[in-house]
């Protein structure tokens, strides 16, 4: 069965409905972020990101921490980089960059197709992860995925802006996701979340004209949670534009 068969099979299963199946999906991920690890979420350490996997990290936009899940891509050459670090890594205005596709800005239909074609393109190393969990070994230890391709496939699709780089200095926390669980990964939903957590920001802001200021933020990741429902495609593109724009006061 091909992959978006798989999810298109378990979507049947929450009758097609979409909260449901997102608001589990996301309690199954989370809890093993935040409560019970096991073999398929575990937490991991910067240095040991690697290209072609999936991760969920949480990243802090100047002093606001948002949970991304990611799939880490190969950076595009660049006559005008310093250079190359290893792996991903490499300097950029003498940072230290990872480039990923948030998979926050993706529609469903593109995640599934996406992964699909990783699988397709991969499916010895995919095969050989399911036999990794299966006898017992952890996430870490699993096959990256080779995609020399995603730039090309992005864009196709013209979903170029769903390319994100972070500075690994803002990323502090790690979770490597296996490609087992990639059914319920496509599913996940970090914006309620996110929202949530920006709350919990504002409730430590004490400076009146901070917490007005940011207040305003808030209210404009609302205005772009309606489209959620509406307008899917301006919904993504109005995200990453907030996200990438999102700016507190620098000593939060």
């Amino acid at each position: 069965m091909k992959f978006t068969e798989e999810v298109r099979a378990l979507f049947t299963q929450y009758k097609k409905n979409i909260k449901v199946i997102r608001d589990e999906s996301t309690l199954e991920l989370f809890t093993y972020i935040l409560r019970k690890p096991n073999k398929q979420v575990r937490i991991t350490n910067i240095k040991n990101v690697t290209t072609g996997k999936f991760y969920i990290i949480r990243y802090n936009f100047n002093g606001n921490k948002i949970w991304c899940p990611i799939l880490t891509i190969p950076p595009l050459p660049n006559k005008n980089e310093l250079g190359v670090l290893e792996r991903q890594l490499k300097i950029k205005n003498i940072k230290k960059i990872i480039y990923a596709i948030n998979f926050d800005y993706l529609p469903l239909r593109y995640k599934a197709s996406l992964i699909e074609r990783i699988i397709e393109t991969n499916l010895d190393r995919y095969n050989n992860n399911e036999d990794k969990i299966a006898n017992g070994e952890l996430v870490s230890k699993e096959f990256g995925f080779r995609i020399p391709w995603i730039y090309t496939f992005l864009k196709k699709y013209k979903k170029n802006y769903a390319i994100t780089a972070y500075d690994i200095s803002k990323i502090d926390r790690v979770y490597d996701i296996s490609s087992t669980i990639l059914q319920r990964f496509v599913f996940v939903d970090t914006y309620y979340i996110n929202k949530r957590m920006m709350y919990d920001t504002l409730n430590k802001i004490s400076n009146e004209k901070t917490r007005e200021e940011f207040t305003k933020k808030i209210k404009l990741y609302e205005e772009i949670l309606k489209l959620y429902e509406t307008d899917v495609e301006q919904f993504y593109k109005s995200l990453k534009g907030f996200e990438k724009n999102l700016k507190l006061i620098e000593n939060l």
